[in-house]
């Protein structure tokens, strides 16, 4: 089996990406795999919403740091969006390492755990995910739970649903979870003993389900902070909470031949059927599930804030002023044939170094009126002596202070 990613899990299974690689797509950008995606997407939001039309009286495009950014536009906020899931990704990563620093400032002590299912080529996702989410809302429950919240001092826990295909065993979904444990509240520390009866809960309620589960499946990792140093090195991601990361950064990660969602709709929308397949089943799998979802209450505690949903993530904050290169007006914007498409053009040059006034004239030249965002000056007025005959509005100054 090759190990430089050349490989594909397809439903028939592994296929080499040679032949797609030169597939014709509307370009790399996640604008651009957007249009692609839109042409064939199962959902409704997704096709007829994201970027469409103008969510607010403008669309802005600008800057923040060296990338393209687009502020203005309506979004669908689906995780499975190339453009909305980055975004709600980072909105989740922020919310958990923050959540995690408040835990930590509390002298609160952190794990983090694994739970799978075996799986194979015929198990569709749907239902593979209903028997995930059974099975851990099982072992999360009930009086048994609730000892062990109170002789352990479980405060709550964050849970994540990873989704991937592999060529060999199929869909793979998983739970990661991060629990959250205050010492002064506990009889006894949050060690094997903990995982010994969690797992072995968890293996109950998977055969209960119709499904099992392996020994080796499963993981249970005490978050020390010699323990984020090991998996920031892993994790590889600069200046980020490494646990932060593996919970929130699905559609980065793989291993072997598994493909991650972004991974099969970039290749979807590269021309590959088969990824287009697994994805649509991805897409309709996960819609109106909650793949991120925290104790109620857990995040007040501990950031002060209430989980935000992935369409506010999605939206995020408006572009700043000193970012903004160029503003297209709500009407100008809903007018256009191909928004999703002009964006995407528009972003590859912003991308490229274009400054604001060739965006403009890139966007005149095809009919597309625009206005460049310049930084406000302040407006310094001076007190003018208006001489004899002089036009009443020339002292309309006002008086410097201090003036007879």
């Amino acid at each position: 089996m090759a190990s430089d990613g050349s490989l594909v899990a397809g439903a028939a299974g592994v296929q080499n990406l040679t032949s797609v690689s030169s597939a014709p797509t509307s370009g790399g950008s996640p604008y651009g795999v957007l249009r692609d995606l839109q042409r064939w997407s199962s959902l409704d939001r997704q096709r007829a919403v994201c970027l469409r039309h103008a969510a607010t009286g403008a669309v802005s495009i600008g800057r923040r740091e060296g990338r393209a950014i687009v502020s203005g536009a309506a979004v669908c906020g689906c995780r499975s969006c190339p453009v909305c899931g980055p975004k709600i990704a980072a909105g989740r990563r922020d919310e958990l390492a923050g959540a995690i620093a408040g835990a930590r400032a509390l002298g609160w002590e952190l794990r983090f755990a694994t739970f799978t299912l075996r799986h194979t080529l015929r198990d569709q996702l749907a239902d593979t995910l209903d028997a995930l989410i059974k099975c851990f809302s099982s072992i999360t429950s009930g009086r048994k739970y609730a000892q062990l919240r109170a002789r352990y001092g479980i405060q709550g826990l964050v849970r994540v649903i990873e989704c991937k295909h592999g060529a060999e065993h199929g869909w793979h979904p998983h739970v990661h979870v991060l629990w959250f444990f205050d010492p002064a509240a506990a009889v006894e520390g949050p060690d094997a003993g903990l995982f010994d009866q969690l797992r072995e809960q968890w293996f109950r309620s998977t055969r209960a389900a119709g499904y099992s589960a392996a020994m080796q499946g499963q993981d249970w990792r005490d978050v020390t902070d010699r323990e984020v140093e090991t998996l920031a090195g892993y994790f590889a991601k600069e200046g980020a909470d490494p646990i932060a990361w593996e919970l929130t950064a699905l559609d980065t990660k793989t291993r072997g031949d598994s493909l991650t969602p972004a991974q099969l709709l970039a290749l979807g929308a590269a021309g590959d059927e088969v990824c287009r397949r697994l994805f649509t089943e991805y897409e309709q799998a996960t819609a109106g599930r909650r793949l991120f979802l925290w104790t109620p209450g857990l995040l007040q505690r501990l950031l002060l804030a209430e989980p935000r949903d992935d369409e506010q993530l999605a939206a995020g904050e408006p572009v700043a002023p000193a970012e903004c290169l160029v503003t297209i007006s709500r009407d100008v914007f809903d007018a256009l044939v191909d928004p999703v498409g002009t964006l995407a053009a528009v972003v590859e040059l912003v991308d490229a170094g274009a400054d604001a006034e060739s965006v403009a004239w890139w966007l005149a030249d095809r009919g597309i009126g625009s206005a460049i965002a310049a930084p406000a000056a302040p407006i310094l007025l001076e007190h003018v002596v208006a001489p004899p005959g002089a036009p009443d509005w020339l002292a309309l100054a006002p008086e410097p202070p201090g003036a007879p």
